[in-house]
């Protein structure tokens, strides 16, 4: 198949870049009242948002919409039909909360969401704001507030910025990231995806479309989830009592890597060799889990080169299943003496937010919700019987822990000549929002803005 023309300025910008240098940044979700009179406000919104292409400035915005959004602004049934099911059905189904793990009763429950759930007021845009200070933030915010029209605000969350990349457990994030072919700064080649796998109406990884409508040309999926973390809970399941160092090199068996970023199979035992790479090797270096655990939260996320036999077969499948991550952390750090010696995190200069409720705006861009997001987390992330294991689900994000009567979930490490396994938490991690948008091209949202 011939691939078509590629303008990098009709995608949003969210798919060229995480905006890594604009350390403050801030969601606003909004329901529609009145979608004739939000045209206006819209046309405002749309002149300003941030393209793939755009180098100049240092505000950046971009916008997504709900399905339910789409029609509320003009667009016929017939335009919405060719968007998939998961998109057009929502987050929260009964057959999807199977999928993600938010069970009826569990700590994920959508009946106990703040916002997505179905005792919330409904989501239809979210606005996603990024500036390169908390005071810019504020001002911008506070431009969009007096701006509204036909619109109402239902939350708006800021995230806060965590020195050294660290997410709240203490570990460094955002390593590991695909790039995509033809669009924003290019990655090593065994991270480089095909447009068509983040992008919508452009060949994928086996040079078909994803089924989607005319309009959503150079649009995408977004997953936004807000997802709470139990920092002391954490920290005193690996052994309160224990060495910090003890504590420190189990946490990493559970991630995949040391708290630095570097990856277990480069350095299994301290010193570690201080090497935040994206190069695991699991194939060449730890095909028996002996380094990395088969369970590991990176191992489970994404297992490259060992999901089958031959490393070039199993990273062209992976490929099929990447996520396009664009995560904020939000809430104040836990105090220092929730975490081993040392490792205490800091927030950035500026930082708001709670101190009792912190975690992650989880964001993730893909062209099909269920061979991509929705695939990783029913089948790597809650499966219990992920790569030949039995009672595991992933130790660090893993929802559906898998135990019977009188048991508790488990986290199997692997060893020579036997492995050891540890009894861990039902979860370490909540969700308490969520919902699916799409990101739509440059001519569809000029015409969602009737300009």
């Amino acid at each position: 198949m011939k691939k078509p023309d590629f303008d990098a300025g009709e995608v949003q910008g969210l798919l060229a870049s995480g905006y890594a240098k604009q350390t403050a940044a801030g969601f606003v979700l909004f329901r529609i009242l009145d979608g004739n009179a939000a045209h206006e406000w819209l046309g405002r919104i749309a002149a300003r948002i941030t393209y793939g292409g755009d180098r100049a400035g240092v505000s950046k915005l971009n916008i997504a919409f709900t399905y339910a959004a789409l029609g509320k602004l003009g667009c016929p049934p017939e335009e919405l039909e060719g968007f998939s099911r998961e998109f057009s059905e929502g987050m929260v189904t009964p057959h999807r909360q199977r999928i993600l793990g938010d069970l009826p009763g569990g700590p994920s429950d959508p009946e106990t969401w703040q916002w997505g759930g179905p005792r919330n007021p409904s989501v239809d845009i979210l606005l996603m704001v990024y500036e390169l200070t908390p005071a810019a933030l504020q001002a911008r915010l506070e431009e969009i507030r007096a701006g509204v029209k036909g619109v109402e605000i239902i939350q708006e969350h800021r995230s806060t910025g965590l020195q050294a990349n660290r997410e709240h457990f203490g570990f460094r994030d955002g390593i590991a990231q695909p790039t995509i072919e033809g669009i924003g700064k290019q990655g090593p080649v065994r991270d480089r995806v095909a447009r068509g796998e983040f992008i919508l109406g452009h060949p994928d990884e086996t040079g078909s479309l994803e089924l989607a409508p005319a309009m959503a040309l150079n649009g995408s999926y977004v997953v936004l989830r807000q997802i709470v973390q139990d920092v002391p809970g954490f920290w005193e399941s690996l052994g309160q009592d224990s060495p910090g160092s003890e504590r420190i090199a189990l946490a990493a068996k559970i991630v995949g890597r040391w708290p630095d970023g570097t990856p277990l199979t480069l350095s299994p035992e301290p010193p570690v060799a201080a090497n935040p790479t994206n190069d695991f090797a699991f194939h060449a270096k730890d095909r028996e889990g002996l380094r990395c655990p088969f369970g590991a939260h990176i191992r489970r996320a994404n297992p490259r080169d060992t999901l089958l036999d031959k490393p070039a077969a199993s990273m062209k499948m992976i490929n099929r299943h990447r996520l396009l991550r664009r995560g904020r952390a939000f809430g104040l750090p836990a105090p220092p003496s929730a975490y081993p010696e040392g490792l205490a995190v800091k927030a950035m200069e500026g930082a708001v937010g709670s101190a009792d409720l912190r975690g992650l705006f989880f964001i993730c861009l893909n062209a099909s919700l269920a061979r991509q997001f929705e695939f990783v987390q029913q089948n790597w992330v809650n499966l219990p019987k992920f790569n030949d294991l039995t009672h595991d689900t992933d130790p660090l994000v893993g929802a559906t822990p898998w135990a019977g009567p009188g048991q508790s979930p488990e986290f199997m490490i692997q060893g020579c000549p036997v492995g050891k396994s540890v009894s861990r938490p039902q979860t370490y991690v909540h969700t308490i929002g969520g919902a699916y948008f799409f990101l739509p091209g440059k001519k569809t949202l000029l015409r969602l803005a009737g300009i």
